[in-house]
């Protein structure tokens, strides 16, 4: 074979490849499907050289081949899917590591973000067979076990999960019912999605709301699916948008103030060996303290000044005293004092 020739079957190969991997799935709920004319459009943006008819030619082809390929006999504009029953079929293969990764990847997000899961099945199953039985029971060998008391995760309905990563992979606005913890009447939202983010057993999505620029958190299991709607608007992104920033600066935390606290703990030795390890802020010292039962420690750190921060000192109960600052050591004091009122009136 002449390398013109050589290199033109290649770059058929890889042309019907590449269409067969633009096909969407056929999902339940829903009809995704692409046209011929976008289907075109985007083989020519990734720089492929075709006409109209050598495409419509070479989705004949790939039919014959491939029974579960379909279109919808739209005669104005043909649109193609795979049946939602196809087998998953990957060129090349995923090898055992792969196949392993993708099953853990399930035993990780299944209790955080069930609804995630449902659009990986086709995946999985072909993961579970490249696996078999030996290689599965590995993961019966494996467990997530939470720092804090452990929850159930807030139900999420798989159409909300489509509906908010497809905004978010694509860069368009949605329109969604919202309940809000506070309760009362649902309200209705356009908003620009910006982020997911996964709390322990909650899924949030960050956002902007209508064209302000403030960032807003929305918990996904508070979405009515029956009211949630892919727009096709851009969305607004404030400028300077960096979520990590905006982790780090305490949302999601509950924060009460901008400023952070200066800390200063005294702990139990044992109780602090876990900051030893894992530290409550990068500029953290842990130094040693009095103490009239055991040996203490003296933690000093700059945190953000959050809901969370308190919850987790009246969690360590008598192995902490709060030193510094002196608001959040009364803080923490009355409210110790209101629980203990609570047993001595029971």
């Amino acid at each position: 074979m002449s390398p013109n020739k050589r290199n033109s079957t290649y770059s058929v190969v890889h042309r019907l490849l590449r269409t067969l991997q633009l096909i969407p799935r056929h999902r339940e709920g829903a009809a995704p499907r692409i046209g011929t004319g976008d289907l075109l459009k985007r083989l020519e943006e990734e720089g492929f050289s075709l006409s109209l008819r050598t495409l419509q030619r070479d989705l004949r082809e790939l039919q014959a081949v491939f029974p579960d390929l379909r279109n919808d006999g739209n005669r104005d504009a043909l649109g193609w899917f795979w049946a939602a029953d196809a087998e998953q079929v990957n060129i090349p293969s995923m090898d055992t590591v792969q196949a392993l990764a993708l099953k853990l990847a399930e035993h990780f997000l299944q209790p955080v973000m069930p609804g995630l899961i449902a659009p990986l099945e086709k995946y999985l199953t072909a993961a579970e067979r490249i696996l078999g039985s030996e290689q599965m029971a590995v993961l019966e060998r494996i467990r997530i076990v939470p720092r804090s008391m452990p929850l159930q995760a807030a139900d999420i309905p798989p159409a909300v999960v489509e509906i908010v990563l497809t905004a978010l992979a694509e860069r368009r606005r949605i329109r969604v019912r919202y309940a809000s913890r506070s309760g009362g009447a649902p309200g209705e939202y356009m908003l620009s999605p910006l982020a997911v983010v996964l709390r322990n057993e909650v899924a949030y999505l960050l956002a902007t709301a209508w064209e302000y620029q403030d960032v807003r958190h929305y918990a996904l299991h508070r979405f009515d699916p029956e009211h949630l709607e892919l727009l096709a608007e851009p969305v607004t992104e404030p400028d300077g948008f960096d979520l990590d920033r905006i982790l780090n600066e305490g949302a999601l935390q509950y924060r009460l103030d901008e400023q952070p606290l200066a800390l200063v703990l005294r702990m139990r030795e044992e109780t602090a060996t876990h900051l030893q390890e894992t530290p409550l802020a990068s500029d953290q010292r842990i130094e040693a303290a009095e103490g009239c039962d055991g040996k203490w420690v003296r933690i000093r750190a700059t945190v953000a000044n959050t809901l969370q921060l308190r919850w987790w000192l009246l969690g360590l109960g008598a192995n902490v005293e709060v030193e510094a600052p002196e608001s959040l050591r009364r803080e923490i004091l009355g409210q110790l004092g209101e629980a203990l009122g609570l047993y001595e009136s029971g």
